[in-house]
């Protein structure tokens, strides 16, 4: 009901058919692992709308919890934590992390498909998701009971707003690309997942130079240097 009242877009469907697959799989004893799960879910999107192959919202998506999950640390390395504010400095650190692997194994996607990456992206999220996770999603869904609450709701998201304009002002805010050869995006793509993988910092500095091409900035046209020099 959440994902169709949210417009049924492809992160959405993502979630209901990845939450379905794992409850089916569940009800029937068998466990597979979550790679398995997300290819399911794809080939369920992709089985209801092929179309949906040809818009950067899939693959951003999909990529995305794939990244997250190729880099999520070996269980058994981890020791659970006592106490509220351990538990809550953990769930802190692990959310930083997630975001930080979602923005650089998603940069050489975004700069394939819109030739451009936004340098602030993180802070933005870092900001934005917990607020809309926490306060304004559940504060628009209980105003259905009290409107009133949507006044709050409102207010919170006019300011999420505000922020977030004043972080796309920042000079250098979004890095321009020029659009690269096949080579360039296999060697990105290659990078983005060297950078996140759960590899020695030793290994994952290798992704740097996988990397560099994609971020060359676009050359200026001939005319436009003419005339800039004429000018």
């Amino acid at each position: 009901a959440y994902a169709v009242l949210a417009g049924w877009g492809v992160p959405a469907q993502r979630t209901v058919f990845m939450i379905a697959a794992v409850a089916l799989l569940r009800s029937l004893g068998v466990r597979w692992p979550l790679p398995a799960v997300l290819l399911a879910a794809a080939c369920a999107v992709a089985a209801l709308d092929p179309w949906a192959l040809l818009q950067a919202g899939f693959w951003l998506s999909f990529v995305a919890v794939a990244l997250l999950v190729a880099a999520e640390p070996v269980q058994g390395n981890r020791t659970p934590a006592q106490g509220r504010w351990p538990r809550l400095w953990r769930a802190v650190r692990e959310g930083v992390r997630s975001q930080l692997v979602a923005t650089v194994g998603l940069a050489p996607l975004s700069l394939l498909f819109f030739q451009q990456v936004s340098v602030v992206g993180l802070v933005a999220n870092l900001v934005a998701i917990p607020l809309v996770t926490l306060l304004i999603t559940p504060l628009a869904l209980l105003g259905v009971l009290l409107p009133a609450l949507w006044t709050l709701a409102a207010a919170l998201a006019q300011g999420l707003v505000v922020v977030l304009q004043v972080l796309a002002a920042w000079p250098g805010a979004v890095w321009q690309a020029a659009v690269a050869p096949p080579w360039a995006v296999v060697a990105g793509l290659l990078g983005g997942l060297l950078a996140v993988a759960p590899l020695p910092a030793r290994l994952r500095w290798l992704a740097l130079p996988l990397l560099l091409p994609l971020l060359a900035p676009p050359v200026a046209p001939v005319a436009a240097v003419g005339m800039a020099l004429f000018t």
